[in-house]
């Protein structure tokens, strides 16, 4: 029988018709260079015939077949004279795999599918050795298929999904439809085995879990014994450690990383999370078995990593339904559109608010990316430049036109950058005719329309900021790329210092020539200022020319910057200008500090020239040519995405005074309490609440149920990813301890420790700030810059190496680490702790004080 054994590391065993679902799984392993152990596989055709004599025992019952039947399957399965020809083809393959024990697995069709694994339900034969005992294995292997175990499985599988028939078999000729190959391996000698997920099972979080017990794997399959666990963080780091046993864990800290690392490569290979069954023989791990993760395949996985430094927070309705969820459909659908061309997706369902935070679905964001070449994880890879993240670009016929269709493109879109200067002109002047409008005088019709023609100029600055992003992202990551080359120990952050918020430092440099106005004032009247509630300027400094002048400074900068925010992206928060007691308290606190504590960005703009200087030197005149060609484009589109969030911020801006304007007008109808009301509608509810008075009629009842809900949402941080967008009850119940450190990614060089001040609003942040001090913060936007100013180090839930906390606090030189995971939940206020910004810990010191 030629050709009914073929070798594990053929291209036929790559085939699951051929091989069975395990087999294939393990062939295409081998083909990508993982440790698999060696072996061949006994084809599905080998098995025709007694599968065939055994399922005529057990007819056409669907899948509750009687016991004798399967028994007497079983009887003629184990009673099987093995032809010739299959004989000596099966003993010559074990012979050519050299002497030693043999393990002998079971490959059903259908095996390791998204919907069904089969995981221990067919019999695994280990340690067999000899070419009678092999012959006996596979039978019992073929035997396994008519297993009470395996029919017991399929029902209830069956009546989970609601589906005929989640098995390989269909529910009208089961048995006919049953196809098995077999798999024989060198034993792994497993001194510890187990299963390893590489994302979360319950929730899809990103992360690798792994299990490990003593020895082989099987009985941990079988759920007999309990295993050791342990818990690595997206970037590979140790985190949560479970033993079984009293003692050391079966896997040290290393052992455990190398596992995590080799799990979630398989993964990417796969493009999709596995459940890696894995064997470590006291030199090196060994992968036995590599599916889906039955319990989240085919369910939609949504996740924060990418709009949480948009998004940090809970969402109120009007801002997600008129401001977030509009991204889609006027930037990416447009963009996937043009390069995928016509794709039926309904865009609307790529979003969602979960839980009152925005989520992306990520599943479905991933198949379009695919479908035009990209690695599905391709925006997260640019925003946080992580290399453990980077997949191979794979270029396929399918997706060739799509491939076309992105070049062209990305050859006009490049160029966005020389479109931006008339674009933030234009704008300006579109903005000038809401400056003079005045709210008290407009009818509520007549405000909604004005809110809805600013939501139609939001639109197209959501379009240039979102691809002025990315064109900057990629050219800082070749710039990167291109440094660490050519000087390994090189960060190649230190060229780009100077240059990535040049705009937003300047409301900071206008808000030291205010301290330097208030310094003569006296430290009796500045600490009244840094820290009194309530605190009257008028009343206080009107009584010295020194005082009325700092208020007329004070009355400018606020006339240039008042309309910044705690978060520019949401227009349902003050503004400045509605908080000036926040501007009062920098101004005081900074101002009762010695002026050499001010925060300068001398050391990083002559940090910058030295490392240019070095970097330059090293390259040929062509390659230094390119670089700085390289450098001067990554510095502009640093620039152009400045310049575009600033004037979206200002958008909000305008977006918020005319919805409170409206909202005032409502109040006054007697259809809501208060004029931020409004935020707690969704926009087409708004449109309705103001034309229809039924709708007007239930508003109350809708805002009042919508902020008790947000409160509650509040209450708790929701997982960073949730499959099907279900809330675990593993993850909804009271936060755990912190543990001994936190990581994240190093934004800012440098070591500091201080004592913890957890601000999750600058308008509550105390005045009383210092460089003893390191912030926690769920994010940073340009309206945190008085808070940020003067701080000895900053600790953030979110961001990346080019996000606004990151850049701020590498220009002045602030020791930082970002996408710190629930920082702000971890962290007490006034714990000690010590950030080192290089390495991306922070340490925690939960019994000491300053």
């Amino acid at each position: 029988m030629p050709g009914f054994v073929v070798p594990l590391s053929s291209r036929r065993a790559r085939d699951a018709r051929v091989a069975g679902g395990k087999g294939a799984g393990l062939a295409r392993l081998l083909k990508s260079g993982f440790p698999v152990p060696a072996g061949f596989v006994i084809t599905t055709a080998a098995f025709c015939e007694p599968l065939s004599e055994a399922a005529a025992q057990v007819g056409s019952q669907d899948l509750d077949p009687d016991p004798a039947a399967l028994e007497a399957a079983r009887r003629i399965c184990l009673g099987w004279t093995v032809p010739d020809r299959l004989r000596r083809s099966v003993l010559g393959a074990y012979r050519r795999l050299g002497a030693g024990p043999v393990a002998v697995r079971s490959s059903l069709v259908g095996e390791d599918s998204g919907t069904a694994s089969f995981a221990g339900q067919l019999d695994t034969v280990l340690g067999v050795d000899g070419e009678s005992a092999l012959l006996d294995a596979v039978r019992r292997v073929l035997a396994s298929a008519f297993g009470d175990r395996l029919w017991a499985y399929m029902r209830q599988a069956r009546a989970a999904t609601g589906t005929p028939s989640p098995a390989p078999i269909p529910s009208s000729t089961p048995p006919s439809a049953l196809s098995l190959a077999v798999v024989v391996q060198r034993l792994v000698p497993a001194v510890v085995s187990g299963v390893a997920f590489s994302v979360d099972p319950v929730t899809a979080s990103p992360g690798a879990v792994i299990e490990a017990c003593p020895g082989p794997g099987e009985d941990l399959v079988q759920g007999r014994v309990r295993p050791d666990r342990y818990r690595l963080d997206p970037r590979g780091e140790l985190g949560d450690v479970v033993p079984d046993r009293p003692g050391a864990p079966l896997l040290g800290g290393p052992r455990v990383k190398e596992l995590g690392a080799l799990v979630r490569a398989v993964a990417d290979s796969a493009e999709a999370p596995r459940d890696v069954e894995w064997a470590f023989d006291g030199q090196r791990f060994h992968i036995l078995q590599a599916r889906p993760i039955s319990s989240i395949a085919g369910k939609p996985v949504y996740s924060r990593r990418m709009v949480s430094d948009m998004a940090p927070g809970v969402v109120k309705p009007l801002v997600w339904s008129a401001k977030y969820a509009p991204v889609i459909r006027n930037v990416f659908a447009p963009v996937f559109e043009e390069i995928a061309g016509p794709t039926g997706i309904d865009y609307a369902q790529m979003s969602a608010r979960l839980h009152s935070r925005v989520y992306m679905n990520v599943t479905a964001f991933g198949d379009i990316l695919r479908r035009i070449g990209l690695p599905p994880n391709f925006f997260y890879i640019l925003a946080r430049g992580d290399r453990a993240d980077r997949r191979k670009l794979r270029p396929r016929l399918r997706t060739l036109p799509g491939l076309l269709r992105h070049v062209r493109f990305i050859r006009r879109e490049s160029r966005i950058g020389r479109r931006v200067g008339p674009f933030i002109e234009a704008r300006r002047a579109e903005l000038d005719a809401f400056r003079a409008v005045d709210g008290a005088a407009q009818t509520p019709e007549a405000l909604f329309d004005q809110f809805t023609r600013i939501q139609a100029l939001h639109s197209r600055s959501q379009w240039y900021v979102i691809l002025v992003s990315i064109n900057m992202l990629v050219r800082s990551r070749a710039l990167g790329r291109m440094i660490v080359r050519r000087w390994p120990g090189t960060d190649p952050r230190d060229v780009i210092k100077g240059y990535g918020r040049r705009m937003s430092l300047v409301p900071f440099e206008e808000l030291k020539g205010l301290v330097e106005e208030a310094r003569p004032l006296g430290p009796a009247l500045l600490e009244r200022m840094a820290g009194e509630e309530g605190f009257d300027p008028a009343a206080a400094l009107s009584a010295s020319e020194e005082g009325r002048e700092l208020l007329r400074r004070f009355e400018t900068f606020m006339g240039r910057f008042g309309y910044l925010s705690a978060n520019g992206s949401d227009f349902s928060e003050p503004s400045w200008i509605e908080n000036p007691l926040l501007i009062w308290r920098t101004v005081g606190r900074l101002a009762l500090q010695p002026e050499t504590a001010a925060p300068s960005t001398a050391a990083s703009e002559a940090r910058r020239e030295e490392v240019l200087g070095l970097v330059r030197a090293g390259f040929g005149p062509v390659r230094r040519r390119f670089f700085d060609r390289l450098h001067a484009s990554t510095v502009r589109y640093m620039d152009c995405r400045e310049r575009v969030s600033l004037i979206m911020t200002e958008e909000s801006y305008w977006m918020r005074r005319c919805l409170l304007a409206l909202g005032a007008r409502l109040v006054e109808r007697g259809t809501i309490a208060a004029p931020d009301d409004v935020f707690f509608l969704f926009e087409d509810e708004l449109g309705r609440v103001i034309g229809d008075p039924a709708e007007a009629a239930a508003a109350a009842g809708k805002i009042a149920a919508r902020r008790d809900e947000l409160e509650r949402d509040a209450a708790f941080e929701p997982p960073e990813t949730l499959c099907g967008g279900e809330m675990p009850r593993a993850v909804a119940g009271p936060a755990e301890d912190a543990p001994g450190s936190l990581s994240g990614i190093g934004a800012s060089p440098g070591v500091v420790r201080g004592r913890a001040r957890v601000v999750r609003d600058p308008v509550l942040a105390a005045g009383s700030l210092g460089q003893g001090d390191v912030l926690v913060v769920p994010f940073t936007d340009v309206g945190w810059l008085p808070v940020l100013a003067g701080v000895g180090g900053i600790v953030a839930d979110t961001g990346g190496e080019l996000s606004h906390t990151s850049i701020i606090a590498r220009e002045y030189g602030i020791p930082a680490v970002v996408s710190v995971r629930d920082a702000t939940r971890l962290i007490r206020e006034g714990q000690t702790v010590t950030v080192d910004g290089a390495a991306g810990r922070v340490f925690l010191h939960p019994d000491e004080g300053l």
